[in-house]
């Protein structure tokens, strides 16, 4: 081998030799990071969702500032999923706020993972419903179909990030179905009549006490073909389950041309007004015994207590009374 090769092949291995040692320096570097605290921020949940991707997972860990960079972010990922000896599940995960990549791994690798839920409470409409899942955290997709007021439970309800906005509803369906199955065995009925019933107490009154009382009143009206008047169906002729206060609906209530206008028409309206309550359901199907015809609210709210009365002359002495 000439000189000029000698050199040639040492200047080689030197460079291998120097480089490989100066890679072996940036590694460690890089590696030890993981050892030291990272920034510290607001105590915070890693959202993973369904179905588990581990580069989506590795590009939330780096976005959320949970890793410090995206092969950092890849590399907790793999070691996550080898320290938990399972699948990720999707679900939130809370992160410490202080701490090093490899103690928040370490805690990652040993939660198990909550779900997220939304709540609606008994009263709401469809409308209301659908505006309340629209902003829920972390579900997905449209809702293409939905049923008739009325027919959707109000219940809170889990999901894990990704689920759809539409198996929310349907859950809702199944559950009001299953609920309403259920008292189909001790008395038949029509789901329809007794739903839209069931709505009109649901929104007249808020007081357990009260609501076979006011269902009674309903089907006394109805047994002596006397409108319902029922203000709640007005409002729903105004608004059809939009939110609104009751002020800005009051003055157009008796005026306004509907078939939920039940100071114009007789009869029920022709669908439920809200998602009603299991208990509204089973006043509307067992109505208390009275002679009642009329009742007025002390105030204009669910909250509201009620004076019943038997005819027009003590119903107008009790609205007078209850406006002094």
């Amino acid at each position: 081998m000439g000189s000029e090769e000698q050199i040639q092949a040492l200047f080689l291995r030197n460079f291998h030799r120097h480089f490989s040692v100066f890679l072996f320096f940036l590694l460690t570097l890089y590696t030890t990071r993981a050892l030291f605290p990272l920034s510290n921020f607001n105590e915070a949940g890693l959202l993973v969702y369904r179905p588990v991707r581990l580069s989506a997972v590795a590009k939330t860990l780096y976005e959320t500032r949970i890793a410090p960079d995206p092969l950092f972010a890849r590399i907790a990922v793999v070691a996550i999923r080898w320290l938990r000896a399972e699948d990720i599940e999707p679900g939130e995960y809370k992160i410490a706020s202080s701490g090093s990549l490899l103690s928040r791994i370490s805690s990652l690798s040993k939660q198990k993972p909550k779900k997220l839920h939304v709540m609606f409470p008994t009263g709401f409409t469809n409308s209301q419903i659908v505006s309340r899942l629209t902003n829920a955290l972390a579900l997905t997709g449209h809702i293409t179909r939905i049923p008739m007021e009325g027919m959707l439970f109000p219940y809170t309800y889990f999901y894990v990030p990704g689920d759809s906005r539409q198996s929310v509803i349907d859950e809702m369906q199944r559950r009001r179905e299953k609920e309403l199955k259920k008292l189909s065995k001790y008395k038949k009925f029509d789901v329809k009549q007794i739903l839209t019933l069931a709505s009109m107490i649901e929104k007249e009154t808020g007081r357990k006490e009260e609501r076979h009382i006011v269902a009674s009143v309903y089907f006394n009206r109805l047994k002596k073909n006397i409108r319902l008047q029922s203000c709640p169906t007005v409002i729903y002729s105004v608004v059809y389950g939009q939110k609104r206060t009751f002020s800005e609906i009051s003055k157009v209530r008796l005026f306004n041309i509907s078939a939920y206008n039940t100071y114009r028409l007789k009869g029920l309206p022709p669908t439920p007004i809200c998602n009603p309550s299991i208990e509204s359901i089973k006043a509307a199907l067992y109505p208390a015994e009275t002679d009642f015809l009329f009742f007025v609210a002390d105030k204009p709210d669910s909250s509201s207590k009620h004076n019943f009365s038997k005819d027009f002359c003590s119903h107008v002495r009790n609205k007078k009374q209850l406006n002094k």
